[in-house]
């Protein structure tokens, strides 16, 4: 809670709403950032495996890959 009821390290609830104050969020929440990140590294890279050709595959005509490319067969591509 960024707002003037924020008690430090507290969880209050004022009118039905909870108003968390915790130290150190970031610290409590890297293993599980940390998962989410890792977990879609992993799926966009699923995403892109040929596994037919066992390698990595672009194919630009794809939405999630036209999305993320910036350059192909040596070309910039125009956003």
């Amino acid at each position: 809670g960024n707002c003037e009821l924020t008690d430090p390290s507290k969880e209050i609830v004022h009118q039905g709403v909870t108003v968390v104050g915790p130290l150190n969020l970031p610290s409590a929440m890297a293993f599980q950032a940390s998962q989410l990140y890792s977990r879609n590294v992993l799926n966009f890279l699923m995403h892109l495996y040929d596994r037919q050709a066992r390698k990595i595959s672009l194919d630009p005509a794809d939405q999630i890959v036209k999305g993320c490319l910036i350059a192909h067969a040596g070309e910039m591509l125009q956003f």
